[in-house]
């Protein structure tokens, strides 16, 4: 054999060797990782290793047995990204029922109420507590009957003074005097006539009632039922005499509580004030 020859077939030889180890010592290449595990093998099925059928010695050429081809692998189905959530709108809030809404205040209610309880005094005594309660209560009614009567009062008041007329004093019949004016609580005066704080009544002084009295009979008095024109400040009322004032001066006029605060405040209780006749009276022909 030609020394030629002799060279190629070693290096062949070698080429060979190392080709055969380094199939078998070649480590598996790991899977992708997109790609899904490895298809099991069924269970009949054996696997093909690499094996080589022939080699010819001190022959240039080899031949390896056939590698075995692995099936493509299909990639991994990639499941759709979720999409993102879009907002609801929000739900208009349910109505409440009023049943419930009733129920609800029913209960705060009751709450309060236990609350106030547990604070109040005389825990341990029942009794006491409910006299505690009265009288509070009747303080406070007190309170409101005053209130409201001021009001009534004050609005009366000015309802009045919105009418108030302003005549003058008529001299035809007797007058004008100037005297004293006071108030008083009427009731059944000498002229035997029934009357009330709110009417325009008077009482004219004794003096005058008694010089003109006829008989024994109070109630027969030529001046029960007469009328007297007052004028004070601008304002002026007509009365009519009901009764015999018994601490006043000849010239004074005792009057009603209504018509006193129409000439003058309450609290001044005496002020002075011109006055005078709008009837014909038998003082006349006496003072004339």
């Amino acid at each position: 054999m030609p020394p030629s020859i002799s060279t190629v077939s070693t290096l062949t030889r070698t080429i060979s060797s190392t080709s055969i180890h380094s199939l078998k010592d070649e480590e598996p290449v790991p899977p992708h990782p997109l790609r899904s595990a490895p298809t099991p093998v069924a269970t009949g099925a054996q696997p093909e290793y690499t094996t080589i059928k022939h080699v010819k010695t001190g022959s240039a050429q080899i031949s390896i047995s056939e590698i075995p081809k692995r099936k493509p692998r299909p990639f991994p189905k990639l499941t759709p990204t979720a999409a993102w959530p879009t907002r609801q709108p929000a739900s208009e809030p349910a109505t409440v029922p009023a049943a419930t809404k009733s129920a609800a205040t029913s209960a705060a209610t009751a709450s309060h109420i236990d609350n106030i309880k547990a604070k109040l005094p005389f825990q341990s005594n029942k009794k006491k507590q409910r006299i505690f309660l009265f009288v509070i209560g009747g303080v406070i009614l007190l309170h409101l009957i005053l209130i409201i009567g001021l009001a009534a009062g004050l609005s009366a008041r000015k309802t009045k003074g919105q009418g108030y007329g302003d005549l003058p004093l008529p001299r035809a019949h007797g007058g004008p005097y100037t005297g004293d004016l006071t108030y008083y609580d009427p009731g059944l005066g000498a002229c035997g006539i029934e009357s009330a704080a709110g009417e325009p009544v008077c009482a004219v002084s004794q003096y005058l009632y008694d010089a003109v009295a006829v008989g024994t009979n109070p109630n027969a008095n030529p001046l029960c039922g007469k009328r007297v024109r007052l004028r004070r400040a601008g304002r002026s009322v007509d009365v009519t005499v009901v009764d015999r004032c018994v601490g006043c001066q000849p010239n004074d006029i005792d009057v009603s509580l209504s018509v006193f605060t129409q000439l003058a405040l309450e609290e001044h209780g005496r002020v002075d004030v011109q006055w005078a006749w709008l009837e014909d009276t038998p003082l006349q022909h006496l003072r004339g």
